[in-house]
């Protein structure tokens, strides 16, 4: 019984690591034990790529950036519901107007209010295709794009870890 060295690690090639080696005592029953110290060291490799991983998804602020973007379309949306019901409002009163043989008088005018609301929501969507419509566009390519681009770096500290993960396995299981 007694304590071994645990090697080392921080030879990974990623940001955060120095490459120094750290000797941990470790305490292993069996007198000369490499494995526990193998253990120990791809655990610390472990730990050391896991803090990376985590300190990677705090820096992502796309999704936040999304966030603020789909409240605006979402204002957006709100504002044409709005525009419609006034239109649909208009018109109903437009079609009850020509039911009614006492209502003629007022057509022109509830016509005139009709085609007013209607001009209104047209300006508003022709608007949201020239402006909105690619500007949404543009924010949800950079979004792919910037999502893609965290994975790949996330897939590349899973790869820097694979060796570690190994070690551990090979120390808990030889």
């Amino acid at each position: 019984m007694g304590f071994v060295s645990g090697g080392g690690w921080g030879g990974g090639s990623g940001a955060g690591t120095s490459g120094a080696a750290l000797a941990l005592p470790v305490w292993c029953w069996r007198d000369g034990c490499t494995q526990c110290g193998q253990l120990t060291n791809a655990l610390g490799q472990v730990s050391t790529s896991f803090g990376r991983m985590l300190s990677l998804h705090v820096q992502d602020e796309s999704l936040v950036e999304l966030s603020e973007d789909l409240k605006e379309l979402l204002e957006d949306a709100r504002k044409f519901k709005a525009i419609i019901r006034l239109r649909d409002a208009q018109f109903e009163a437009y079609k009850a107007a020509t039911m009614r043989e006492k209502d003629f008088p007022q057509i022109p005018l509830l016509k005139q209010r009709c085609d007013r609301a209607s001009t209104l929501l047209l300006a508003e969507i022709h608007f949201y295709h020239e402006t909105r419509g690619n500007a949404y566009q543009r924010m949800f390519q950079s979004l792919v794009q910037q999502q893609a681009e965290f994975h790949r770096r996330l897939a590349n500290m899973w790869d820097e870890l694979l060796p570690g993960a190994l070690d551990i396995v090979t120390a808990t299981f030889n």
